[in-house]
């Protein structure tokens, strides 16, 4: 699932603030920071797509406006 959460539209590109850092070989992990002090790690290997939104909020990141167009 946190491949989807990455990769896909309207998941971690819908969060103001959200950077993603590709690191090969390593188990993906969320980590926060405050300014330039590490808060918070934690692995996101078991987590589901509606974990990882609920962790996101929770956090405080608010999510962009998404523009929702009608196909003719």
């Amino acid at each position: 699932m946190v491949r989807k959460f990455v990769k896909e539209p309207g998941h971690a590109d819908s969060y103001i603030g959200l950077k993603v850092n590709y690191i090969p070989g390593h188990p993906p992990e969320l980590v926060c920071f405050e300014g330039e002090k590490e808060t918070e790690r934690i692995n996101l290997e078991d987590k589901s797509l509606a974990k990882l939104h609920v962790m996101m909020e929770d956090r405080g990141l608010k999510r962009k406006d998404i523009e929702v167009k009608d196909e003719l």
